[in-house]
């Protein structure tokens, strides 16, 4: 009892945190059939109240992995940085999708066969004793049916959402997925701004992070239509720059 006061001291989201590590500490004691008490050994197998979360969250992840190898950790990344949004105090905040829209920010076509890959993944976090994401298991999932994130602590305390500490390390996914929502946008305003006859073009380090960030991130209209309705004009204007640049090089 006192290393869990202790644990808990000023950290964010104390009721889910402590609720879910009693609950993953007692599921490791009963695992183990032992006839001794549920004890700190438990608690600390578990990863206590600063990773129990973060790592039961792992598993489904990995268990994603194992069921899709070639697909599975980039659907889950698109599916946890759709169901999230950034509120104007820069909180983040659950935002429940369709699994329609799951599949198409996923790559994914409403097909039979491969909106079977999104449920695979999205059963992964909700089934029974994991249930992060919501409707549960009880409940068949439709194109037009939404999906949720039970509760705002997992986007906050899952490290591999939020990334780690080392500033050298990779981002964390909802940081990478606000980078492409300012890029994206960026260069919408930037085609908007465009003077017919007097284009403005992209040139030096703008232009390299722009195609860089688009050649990695391979956005499509659906992914950036929640971010603005200017996709195309941006595309055209980052294509026409790069032309812009091969024509000065070859002068």
């Amino acid at each position: 009892l006192q290393r869990l006061l202790n644990d808990l001291g000023q950290q964010a989201d104390q009721l889910p945190c402590l609720q879910h590590a009693l609950m993953r500490t007692w599921c490791h004691w009963r695992s183990q059939a032992a006839s001794k008490a549920i004890d700190i050994e438990d608690y600390i197998a578990i990863g206590t109240l600063e990773n129990a979360l973060s790592r039961h969250a792992d598993d489904a992840y990995t268990e994603a992995c194992t069921k899709l190898p070639q697909r599975g950790g980039q659907i889950v990344k698109r599916i946890f940085q759709r169901l999230r949004e950034r509120d104007a105090s820069g909180r983040e905040t659950r935002r429940p999708t369709s699994l329609g829209e799951l599949c198409a920010v996923s790559k994914a076509s409403q097909e039979e066969e491969v909106q079977e890959e999104v449920l695979t993944v999205l059963e992964c976090f909700r089934r029974e004793g994991r249930s992060f994401v919501m409707p549960p298991m009880t409940v068949d999932l439709t194109s037009d049916l939404g999906v949720d994130i039970t509760h705002e602590s997992l986007l906050r305390q899952w490290k591999r959402l939020q990334g780690p500490p080392n500033e050298d390390a990779d981002t964390g996914w909802l940081a990478e997925e606000e980078e492409s929502r300012r890029t994206i946008v960026r260069l919408a305003d930037r085609a908007e701004q465009q003077v017919s006859g007097n284009p403005d073009y992209l040139r030096g380090p703008l232009l390299q992070l722009a195609s860089d960030w688009w050649n990695k991130r391979k956005p499509t209209q659906i992914w950036a239509e929640r971010y603005t309705p200017s996709f195309q004009a941006a595309e055209n204007c980052l294509r026409d720059s790069e032309k812009n640049q091969e024509r000065e090089l070859e002068k």
